[in-house]
């Protein structure tokens, strides 16, 4: 039987507490450790003490998470790392949606450039939000990956919600993207 998408809601909000961070967590247990074999130990580190994180939720149960971190040298940089989304929510725009909040969240606060590691087969996402690539692609825990940056300034357009820290629900679209 067929998924109408049409009526389905898409929400996306910073973490708010344990409960929020540990789903998050298992998000990310669920597509980096059991399905691309990345250490447990090496997906959860040091930085997400510090990062703040996003979680998308779909009908009411979460199915995506993403972090974002100020650079330790540039407090105009921010880095966004652990893009995650659940096997059965892929192709719905969810990760456009975080991550058109996390850029959203970037330009309040002062963030001017915006870094991350794609990995290779999903790069075409950031490339279609404005990201350009920086450099040649590198293995990361045995993943090829691709160092890409996007310039935000006012002539961008990724303004997330007029509210600062809002929540934005959005309809759920499936599409099959050629990655």
């Amino acid at each position: 039987m067929a998924i109408d998408n049409r009526n389905r809601r898409v929400l996306v909000r910073e973490a708010a507490g344990n409960e929020d961070r540990e789903a998050a967590f298992g998000i990310r247990r669920r597509v980096f450790v059991d399905e691309q074999n990345v250490p447990l130990e090496h997906e959860h580190d040091a930085i997400d003490s510090d990062a703040v994180h996003v979680i998308a939720s779909i009908d009411g149960k979460p199915v995506a998470a993403a972090r974002l971190f100020i650079d330790s040298h540039d407090q105009h940089l921010a880095w966004i790392g652990r893009l995650a989304v659940l096997p059965e929510s892929r192709h719905t725009g969810v990760a456009t949606e975080i991550m058109r909040f996390l850029l959203d969240w970037s330009r309040r606060h002062g963030i001017t450039r915006v870094r991350l590691h794609a990995q290779e087969y999903v790069h075409e996402l950031y490339l279609k939000l404005g990201f350009t690539p920086c450099g040649d692609i590198f293995l990361e825990e045995n993943i090829p990956h691709r160092e890409m940056e996007l310039c935000l300034n006012d002539n961008l357009d990724v303004t997330y919600d007029d509210h600062p820290g809002s929540i934005r629900e959005i309809p759920v679209r499936k599409t099959k993207l050629r990655i």
